[in-house]
């Protein structure tokens, strides 16, 4: 006897796919990873902190029940329900994809001239897709019926943090819950177009702040244990200053307590000679007796100093962090002392950059720049420049400055996107994509990072910005360029750093007197600023490149760097100045013939700073879519 089949009667009556199933013959499953994770999030919660009026919420999404998912998300969730407006306050939304180190969505070819990249889409980059954000935000609507804001998302790395760990877990805990409170806080102030954060004019100004400013070796790590470039740290403190001593057994002032911090490092860029143009005259450190191609320069050529200088110097603060709030007006203040602490007594290159400040056999020596300025100019010699001599003092390093370098410091900001920190610096980066034409329309980012200057200032930065001719552009980013964020096992220093220690010093510090070697310099500055290639061939050139000299390397994201504009920052550090703000940097080393030093350089950025915020009490020591660009998906400010 036959049988007829119904197939309507299966049980599978509507479409389907074999991978969007969801579960297993429908039960939901949490697999794991995550289960670990939720446990010792809630352990963290429930004895680690005191919780007044924060409503926090935990929301495992396990990758087998969400079709959309690639990885396991936990959903970090937050209201504040302190205010006397609560019923407005949104619930902020902090993603957190659980994954290995190792891990890739997929592979991407790419082909340049004959020459062909592998490159991955990592999951840090799930953080640019729009459906995974909606998804983020439903799934929370859906369970707290409240109206949600995403706030930013970063992956974790099982391989290389141990979610059992109450003390790992609590340092992440806390990035996620501020991205929560400030991200939805400040959506909630935009509808109700308000603006509120810091402003330094209710600051105590009992208070005195201090910077110290030191050179850096060891690794630093961010909220996700990832590695970040530090070859410096500026570290601010307050303390509230007693004027009657004898009441206090601290002395004349309280405990130092941290305001912020700034890490960073100093690049080298190289530009074509100018030789329009009578440099000698707008440099910083020139009058140093050593006049260019004499006995005391280090080549002994006799060019013209116009003609021979062909780098500028570029500031990257790697993060920048505020002790207590991670707020805009925080992070702007940040910045100003990193930029105050870089400038004061031109640090970044009489301290930063001076051979004889560094410790033996440095990563980033700049005794490889010999190479590259015998090829730029011509030069009969190849060969290093001789640091390590006895001879190569503080002055030889000041004749240095006076024939290769251009007076000109970039001010930037290096982000590793979808990284732990990135949400911090949100408004910068959607600012920094910004086309010019939206960038000075009401309600841009833009517009928003001068709002919060005038606010942070009491006032004052509107007039300086208008002084100096700021258009309303304050960020830029260069088209189609981006650097990579990950890790490497450096032999020679027995620890792991981040693949930003690749940059032309290191690499020139690697030819060893080889003229061949120098074409792997030219592959990566092919890939930094060739116009011709796309963001994808860049990654490809700079990938081939780390993955040859430190095949340990892991590549975990990738990352932009923006520029700050001249005026922007001129005028904000200004006007903090005129608010009232006074920093008093420490460890520097002073200048040698510290009266060569000009007050104002023409067209440097620097140098147009109107006077020093440090208060003479100084100490003396020894654009585009998709995977691969990070999109305005979050709601303008």
């Amino acid at each position: 006897m036959g049988i007829e089949i119904d197939n309507k009667n299966l049980g599978n009556a509507r479409p389907f796919t074999f991978t969007g199933n969801g579960g297993f013959a429908g039960f939901s499953v949490i697999n794991n990873d995550l289960m670990s994770f939720e446990k010792t999030l809630k352990e963290v919660i429930e004895s680690r902190f005191t919780v007044n009026g924060i409503d926090i919420g935990i929301i495992p999404l396990d990758r087998k029940n969400h079709r959309l998912l690639p990885l396991d998300v936990m959903l970090i969730t937050v209201r504040d329900e302190n205010d006397s407006e609560k019923s407005k306050n949104l619930r902020g939304v902090y993603a957190v994809a659980i994954c290995k180190s190792t891990d890739t969505l997929r592979e991407q070819q790419v082909d340049l001239g004959g020459r062909k990249f592998s490159i991955d889409i990592l999951p840090s980059q799930m953080f640019n897709a729009p459906e995974l954000i909606n998804l983020f935000v439903a799934v929370v609507k859906d369970k707290y019926k409240e109206d949600t804001v995403y706030c930013g998302g970063s992956t974790l790395f099982v391989d290389e943090v141990n979610l059992k760990d109450q003390s790992v877990v609590l340092r992440s805990l806390i990035n996620y819950l501020m991205a929560c409170v400030t991200g939805a806080s400040y959506e909630k102030n935009r509808r109700d177009r308000k603006l509120s954060d810091m402003n330094f004019a209710d600051h105590d100004s009992s208070e005195v702040l201090y910077c110290e400013r030191k050179l850096n070796t060891a690794p630093v790590f961010d909220e996700a244990n990832q590695p970040i470039r530090a070859d410096f740290i500026h570290t601010v403190t307050g303390r509230v200053e007693n004027n009657n001593a004898s009441t206090s057994f601290l002395g004349d002032g309280g405990v130092a307590r941290e305001v912020s911090s700034v890490t960073g490092y100093i690049d080298i860029l190289p530009v074509s000679p100018n030789t329009n143009t009578n440099v000698s005259n707008m440099c910083p450190w020139s009058s140093t007796g050593f006049a260019y191609g004499q006995a005391g320069s280090v080549t002994g050529q006799q060019t013209p100093a116009e003609a021979t200088r062909t780098y500028v110097t570029n500031v990257v603060f790697t993060s920048i962090n505020p002790a207590e709030y991670q707020t805009m007006g925080n992070i702007l203040f940040g910045l100003v002392a990193g930029v105050v602490a870089s400038w004061d007594n031109y640090w970044w290159v009489m301290t930063a950059l001076n051979p004889k400040q560094q410790a033996p056999n440095s990563l980033h020596s700049v005794a490889g720049l010999g190479y590259d300025i015998s090829q730029m100019l011509r030069l009969p010699k190849f060969e290093p420049i001789p640091v390590d001599s006895p001879e190569f003092n503080d002055a030889a390093w000041i004749s240095v400055l006076n024939t290769y370098f251009r007076p000109d410091v970039v001010f930037s900001l290096e982000v590793g996107l979808g990284s732990a920190g990135e949400w911090k610096y949100n408004a910068i980066l959607q600012a920094a994509i910004e086309s010019y034409e939206d960038a000075v329309k009401p309600g841009s980012f833009n517009g928003f990072l001068i709002d919060l200057a005038t606010l942070l200032t009491n006032g004052v930065f509107t007039a300086e910005y208008q002084k100096l001719g700021g258009d309303g552009r304050v960020v830029t980013t260069l088209r189609d360029r981006q650097t990579l964020v990950g890790s490497y096992y450096n032999d020679t220093l027995k620890t792991i750093r981040s693949v930003q220690d690749f940059d032309r010093r290191l690499l020139l510090n690697q030819v060893n007197g080889s003229v061949e070697n120098m074409a792997i310099i030219a592959d990566w500055n092919y890939a930094s600023v060739d116009p011709s290639l796309n963001t994808l061939q860049r990654l490809g050139i700079q990938q081939d490149i780390i993955k040859r000299q430190a095949p340990s390397a892991k590549v975990t994201g990738y990352g932009v760097r923006v520029d700050f504009d001249s005026r922007f920052v001129r005028a904000l550090v200004n006007s903090m100045r005129i608010a009232g703000l006074v920093l008093i940097n420490s460890n520097t080393v002073t200048p040698v013939n510290q009266v060569q030093f000009a007050t104002h350089i023409n067209n440097a950025l620097v140098s147009n700073i109107d006077g020093h915020l440090s208060y003479g009490r100084t100490t003396n020591g020894t654009s585009g879519m998709g995977a691969f660009n990070f999109s305005q998906h979050r709601p303008h400010y």
